[in-house]
């Protein structure tokens, strides 16, 4: 998977979002350092969040409501993930961060705490109210042999099978080989129990 990250923009304006305005080259340069570094026996991880009504909010209650809700979201991940090496918007619904002393046990604890609070939480825009709700993908970072285009894909890639299996919306790749097959497999068997029980 081709990782992107397109600049967010204001639909009514050239203004970008100010939340995760890392732009995505020294994101790039900020996960290339940390390769090195693991290499040096350093753990970092990268966490792709989703943020299921990030979208909703912006397209149904307007931009102004978007950045709201953003915040909201900047001071919850702020408070529960502490500080990070990096950050930035893959697209407009989600939040890609990294950070450092991140072993594999500690990035999975992390993601779930920051799902369950994310999934928890409610926003409240005029007479809307409604659940936030997150997915995250998770990938280890190790001495993979890929580019950084295809980590940063490989995140993305979590991201999005952890919403589509429900998997207490976090899902962890390490780069290990037979990962996208095994989830495959996963998806197939839900989908085949869920076919047999109707």
């Amino acid at each position: 998977m081709k990782y992107t990250i397109p600049p967010v923009q204001d639909p009514q304006s050239s203004a970008s979002m100010p939340i995760c305005a890392t732009s995505a080259s020294t994101f790039r340069d900020a996960v290339a350092r940390a390769r090195q570094r693991v290499a040096a026996g350093i753990p970092h991880a990268i966490f792709v969040i989703r943020v299921e009504r990030l979208r909703d909010a912006t397209e149904h209650c307007g931009h102004e409501a978007g950045l709201v809700l953003l915040e909201k979201i900047d001071r919850l991940l702020v408070r529960e993930a502490g500080p990070w090496n990096a950050d930035c918007r893959p697209s407009v619904d989600q939040i890609a961060i990294l950070k450092q002393d991140c072993r594999r046990r500690d990035a999975i604890a992390l993601a779930h705490r920051i799902c369950d609070v994310l999934n928890a939480e409610t926003f409240c825009w005029h007479d809307l109210t409604f659940r936030v709700g997150a997915t995250i993908g998770v990938l280890e970072l190790e001495e993979q042999p890929e580019g950084i285009d295809d980590l940063l894909g490989r995140a993305t890639e979590a991201c999005d099978a952890a919403r589509s299996l429900g998997n207490d919306g976090v899902l962890v790749f390490t780069g290990h080989p037979g990962e996208r097959e095994a989830v495959e497999r996963e998806r197939a068997w839900r989908e085949h129990i869920s076919e047999t029980l109707v």
